[in-house]
């Protein structure tokens, strides 16, 4: 290959290969969400939990890099990078948070039905709709149901349920556990 470098002008440029030690880092960040949001198991709680870490860590990388830190950008670090050229790479971060913030905003519209469902057990009930609140307080009350709930998946658990108990509980879990389900 080394013969063939006139075919690769790139590869002694070094603002090409800073660009390009960006995209690297970012695409394997995005492969790992990709990865985790593959499965048959996965829920809407739990798509909305590894888009939210995906976003946080965007947000931590902007923060280091208006800094001057690339460490977690491995392969971004490895490069010289123009110190100019981090700002320009902050907006870039800033602008691919803010498009996954808008094309998975409606997880926003579910998120308080989302954690009542996941978790039921920690909720406040004060922060909850008024007409879930009874239904919670004695779920949460039931040892034995608490016991199920961390042994069985979200759908048996529900399932479980009685239905003249928790009438409104088990119609929202219904709701929130089809969203997204892989067959």
């Amino acid at each position: 290959m080394k013969d063939k470098a006139s075919d690769f002008p790139e590869l002694n440029d070094s603002e090409w290969l800073s660009d390009f030690a960006l995209a690297v880092d970012i695409m394997e960040y995005m492969n790992e969400l990709n990865t985790h949001l593959q499965g048959q198991d996965m829920l809407a709680h739990n798509i909305h939990a590894k888009v939210e870490a995906f976003k946080a860590k965007l947000q931590l990388i902007y923060a280091g890099m208006n800094k001057g830190n690339c460490d977690h950008m491995p392969t971004l670090k490895q490069t010289s990078v123009c110190g100019n050229k981090l700002g320009y790479y902050a907006s870039k971060l800033q602008d691919l948070h803010k498009e996954f913030s808008e094309r998975f905003g409606d997880f926003d519209l579910v998120n308080v039905d989302m954690s009542i469902v996941s978790r039921p057990f920690s909720v406040e009930v004060e922060g909850i709709p008024t007409y879930l609140q009874m239904e919670i307080l004695d779920l949460q009350s039931d040892n034995l149901l608490k016991d199920n709930f961390r042994e069985m998946s979200l759908s048996c658990f529900y399932a479980s349920l009685n239905d003249a108990t928790f009438p409104r509980l088990k119609s929202l879990a219904r709701k929130i556990l089809v969203l997204f389900v892989c067959m």
